[in-house]
């Protein structure tokens, strides 16, 4: 991820839930539910749905591994709307 950066992802094999633990979020303390990732195929139409419905997104944003966004729930537990890599 780059120099002083750390991402582990951890899943039973063939299962469909993982866990990625980094190293370079502050936002992201040990202990904390930030990054909760959820993949989608319909990145786009997800987003258009949830913003009408009135829930505060990001914008999408394009990264060397994908596209997302990015909310918070009332709770305050911060969550990745990722697009499903392309096949």
């Amino acid at each position: 991820m780059g120099p002083g950066q750390r991402w582990l992802q951890l899943g039973p094999s063939g299962g469909q839930t993982s866990i990625t633990l980094v190293t370079w979020f502050d936002t992201m303390p040990p202990g904390s539910l930030k990054g909760i990732v959820v993949t989608t195929s319909t990145l786009d139409a997800d987003h258009a749905e949830l913003t009408r419905k009135g829930l505060a997104l990001t914008p999408i944003e394009s990264a060397p591994w994908g596209r997302y966004c990015t909310f918070d729930d009332p709770d305050g537990n911060g969550w990745v709307l990722q697009g499903a890599p392309a096949a």
